[in-house]
């Protein structure tokens, strides 16, 4: 049994090593996961140790807050009541663990005189030893050198936020809103059937996708209270809420549209120049993207969708149809069509920030445009749906032993080709989103292992009518109930006389 268990990311490892070897130095035991042998049962191992430590100090930073491992092991030690945490990089502590403050050692450097590593040292101390005489000790002020760094930081905070609001250009802001985004361990994405106060009583996701209308229309347009519930976890906590917003697409339902424009033969004389096509089957239609029209109505206009998103008070928008420059460069023959929807993110990104530099952005597919430095610096997380399953499955996996047929794939040379990309975008310090439209044990596997990518899954209905499950109560609860039948009569072979069946009693 150790005094401490360490929980932190490996990415961390080499200032966290440090930090344990001080730790080591009053004197104390200490587990962390260097310790694990060859053939441990390291989950197994891990569970023994941190029932049986004393104190668990759980070591925050942007990439902890982003491992589901380090946020088991915090809530193991916060419902045993022995968490001390610290911060590595100033990060919070993701909802839930904020009630203890967390000693921020960012400025720690490895020496032993250092205010902030010692009132760490005397809350460890006074959580193993109440009577050991470093737990007597007052905790010490920051050193006045420290407080001269603390200056400049602010200082040089103070002009990051000021040129990201003047230019868009927010280092500080976007830091804080990857930390906002890593902070999501699950998230839900329902554009139907959004019903505010049930999701805010049953939905537990960290963050939640949804159109910005009950019904698509402006007349269903969500109110701001209804916002603020949406906004609410069960628990009282603070959730991420998205905007759905299709950059790609123009869909009819929407407030921009004009239904002179289209008749029973199609598009009408008096559509607009940035209409492309229509999608066969839906009531949207394929713009070209690049046409300021199609802009100022996205983004750019002073009645915009991006103005009536962040009015409502969304979190942030959800991009979809990215993607759609791949049609246009199949069908309409446009060669720059990927470099013109990087310009026209990267426009729609400077364009919020300038007003709001927290407001997020999550781009639905087009993985490969993640490459482009532009592109990447515009978005604050990635998403990307049908990874692992499709809804036009091209091939067929066999069971042989049972002699079933499960679910069909995507090819695997395409998912190893999209989980590439992901990775690029994860390494980069992109929160990275899926969505699979499967709900089976097939389905729950792939999603532990895309979690194990570092990727946030999340098992969907293609309607997108739940996402807390209460949806799916209701529609059992009204489903008819029928009375058992009888078994048709067989089919008389040839030859045989048919006979009437007998009438069924009342």
């Amino acid at each position: 049994m150790a005094d401490i268990f360490v929980s932190y990311s490996k990415k961390d490892k080499k200032r966290v090593g440090r930090l344990v070897e001080r730790l080591e130095g009053e004197g104390w035991t200490v587990f962390w996961d260097t310790h694990l042998l060859s053939g441990d049962a390291w989950a197994r191992r891990i569970l023994v140790e941190i029932e049986s430590a004393r104190c668990v100090l759980v070591v925050w930073s942007r990439m902890a807050v982003a491992s589901e491992w380090v946020g088991k092991e915090a809530d193991i030690a916060q419902t045993r009541g022995i968490m001390i945490p610290a911060t590595l990089d100033g990060t919070l502590p993701p909802p839930g663990f904020r009630g203890v403050q967390a000693e921020n050692i960012y400025w720690w450097g490895g020496t032993r005189d250092n205010a902030a590593l010692k009132r760490l040292l005397i809350s460890v101390s006074r959580k193993l030893n109440p009577n050991d005489p470093l737990s007597k000790i007052p905790p010490p002020d920051d050193e006045p050198w420290i407080r001269l760094r603390h200056l400049i930081a602010a200082v040089a905070i103070g002009a990051c936020a000021l040129a990201g609001y003047h230019y868009g250009y927010d280092p500080y802001y976007a830091f804080m809103r990857g930390c906002t985004l890593a902070g999501v361990r699950d998230w839900g994405y329902q554009l139907q059937k959004v019903e505010p106060k049930e999701i805010s009583l049953l939905n537990p996701h960290d963050m939640l996708v949804i159109d910005y209308s009950k019904d698509g229309t402006q007349a269903g347009a969500l109110t701001k209270e209804e916002i603020r519930d949406l906004k609410t976890k069960p628990d009282g906590s603070r959730r991420v809420l998205l905007a759905y917003l299709s950059v790609g697409e123009a869909e009819e339902w929407r407030f921009y549209w004009n239904k002179d424009w289209v008749d029973k033969q199609g598009l009408t004389g008096l559509a607009p120049s940035w209409i492309a096509q229509q999608n066969v089957g839906w009531d949207s239609y394929n713009v070209k993207y690049w046409d300021p029209g199609w802009k100022e109505i996205v983004f750019s206009g002073p009645n915009s969708f991006l103005k009536l998103i962040k009015d409502q008070g969304f979190d942030g928008v959800y991009l979809a149809g990215v993607n759609s420059y791949i049609e246009q460069q199949e069908y309409a023959g446009m060669e720059l069509a990927a470099t013109e929807m990087i310009k026209l993110v990267a426009q729609l990104s400077k364009t919020v920030r300038t007003r709001d530099p927290s407001f997020l952005i999550v781009a639905q597919n087009a993985h490969r445009l993640l490459v482009d430095e532009v592109y990447l610096s515009a978005i604050d997380g990635v998403a990307l749906q049908d990874l692992i399953f499709s809804m036009e499955p091209s091939i067929k996996w066999i069971d042989e032993k049972t002699e079933i047929e499960p679910e069909q794939l995507n090819p695997f040379n395409d998912i190893r080709e999209k989980i590439g990309y992901l990775r690029y975008a994860l390494k980069a310090g992109k929160s990275v989103f899926v969505v699979e439209y499967e709900e089976s044990p097939r389905a729950e596997y792939a999603k532990r292992g895309l979690e194990g990518n570092g990727f946030k899954t999340t098992l969907a209905t293609r309607l997108l009518t739940r996402s807390s499950g209460y949806q799916r109560l209701r529609e059992m609860s009204v489903a008819p109930i029928t009375k058992p039948t009888a078994p048709p009569a067989a089919s008389p072979l040839p030859g045989q006389p048919t006979t009437a069946p007998s009438p069924s009693p009342p």
